[in-house]
């Protein structure tokens, strides 16, 4: 190779490795799964945790800002894996990373799932209130604080009884809860009140409760000591299984205490505090929960700000119950009349985003309620799903809230509403796997 050539690869090299993308630190698609890397040179491997489960990266290449990644399941209690006749199966995925941003596409191989689309943010290190690590934390009164960037949103309120989450984050980000908490309070944890079943809210259920105490002690020969986890009914159903099938949860996290009824009643840390199903909204086991002197409402999963509503309609969702539990808040909520700006009013907590005021949801639930009368006026033409997905019905919320696809998609939602408004009532309510 002469000396002109040599020089020429040399600088080739030097372009390629100057403009490769950075995949260091860890990266999280804001609903419960947190991604590590290991680069070696254009190869890499590495990890997704995501609730107590780990899955393995393999045969990760990069070149430049593109990227692409194999992940394996093959876990016998991988709900995904269970879902699939419990057959192992490769995710295969490739996108872009520029910057502080991932952007994947991928597919289930020998699957009947769905492709989807992922867009992964890199954590920083933010350091809210002197909390450090990977989350933030925001104080809403003196008492109440909300922990940021565990997966899903965490309201923690306490006082001289101790203290209480609304719901525990993903299972890969309980160490970095439990230091946020104890940094806060010296207080034990004594509850641990679950909104919903899904990953980014119970994934933190058992090792944050093994870490707490619980205010009235049972017996413990088959459980686990540590704080109350306490959820409505529907949540432990669709968290365990019915006899003799694979449970997509291990025991120490289900709820050890559940409710039946609409409503379940507290009074701790000099507070009311009001759990109160929202049913058949984003799923059949939605609970908001309202700390009365702190005015504060934790509404978990039935708003993400960043993204159009994820309504379950397979395991009882909505769309007729999501409007109705806005509307609810909008009642509960009170804005800062008369002195506007002085107060924000009462604090709104969504399962994903930032903190709203009523004006937000008022807003938010304009919006789901214009989608939901227009996809209702095109099936009343006798349009299909198709049909009114070309029609665009969101057409001026989609790039705020459902760019991109998968859950929180502006698609993802138009056929949840479109399979809402045409589902017929079942007649007796089934046992909810994940």
């Amino acid at each position: 190779m002469t000396l002109v050539r040599q020089l020429f690869v040399l600088a080739l090299s030097l372009c390629w490795a100057a403009s490769a993308a950075d995949l260091s630190g860890k990266w999280s698609t804001g609903r419960g799964n947190i991604f590590t890397f290991q680069v070696d040179g254009d190869r890499f491997t590495g990890r997704i945790e995501g609730g107590e489960r780990i899955y393995k990266i393999v045969d990760g290449t990069l070149n430049g800002d593109r990227i692409s990644f194999f992940v394996l399941h093959d876990a016998k209690d991988d709900p995904e894996v269970i879902q699939n006749g419990g057959k192992s199966f490769r995710n295969t995925a490739a996108g872009t990373a520029v910057g502080d941003e991932i952007r994947v596409s991928g597919a289930r191989e020998n699957t009947n799932q769905r492709p989807y689309q992922l867009v992964l943010k890199r954590i920083q290190d933010q350091q809210t209130s002197q909390m450090g690590g990977d989350l933030e934390v925001i104080e809403l009164r003196s008492n109440f604080h909300v922990i940021a960037g565990a997966g899903g949103n965490i309201s923690m309120q306490s006082g001289p009884d101790g203290v209480i989450l609304v719901d525990a984050g993903s299972g890969a980000m309980s160490e970095q809860v439990l230091a946020a908490v104890r940094r806060l309070s010296s207080r034990p944890i004594r509850f641990i009140i679950n909104t919903s079943a899904d990953g980014d809210q119970v994934g933190g259920n058992a090792k944050i409760a093994a870490a707490g105490e619980s205010l009235t002690p049972i017996d413990r020969s088959l459980l686990a000591a540590g704080a109350t986890i306490l959820a409505h009914e529907n949540v432990l159903d669709r968290m365990s299984a019915p006899s003799g099938k694979q449970s997509p949860y291990p025991v120490d996290a289900w709820p050890t205490e559940t409710f039946v009824r609409n409503q379940k009643s507290m009074f701790l840390n000099h507070e009311g505090i009001e759990i109160a199903l929202q049913p058949a909204a984003h799923s059949d086991g939605d609970s908001t929960v309202f700390f009365r002197r702190s005015d504060v409402i934790a509404v978990g999963d039935l708003i993400d700000t960043e993204h159009f509503p994820v309504i379950d309609v397979d395991h009882g969702g909505g769309i007729q119950g999501e409007i109705e539990a806005l509307n609810r808040l909008v009642e509960m909520a009170i804005p800062s009349t008369p002195l506007l700006g002085q107060d924000p009013g009462t604090y709104i907590v969504p399962g994903h985003g930032r903190i709203m005021e009523q004006a937000d949801v008022v807003g938010y639930r304009d919006m789901v309620t214009i989608v939901r009368d227009v996809v209702q006026d095109l099936v009343s033409k006798g349009q299909t799903l198709d049909q009114i997905k070309q029609a665009a019905p969101t057409k001026g919320y989609t790039e705020r809230y459902g760019a991109g696809s998968g859950p929180g998609s502006a698609d993802a939602f138009v056929e949840a509403v479109y399979k809402s408004l045409n589902k017929k009532s079942p007649s007796k309510r089934e046992p909810l796997e994940r």
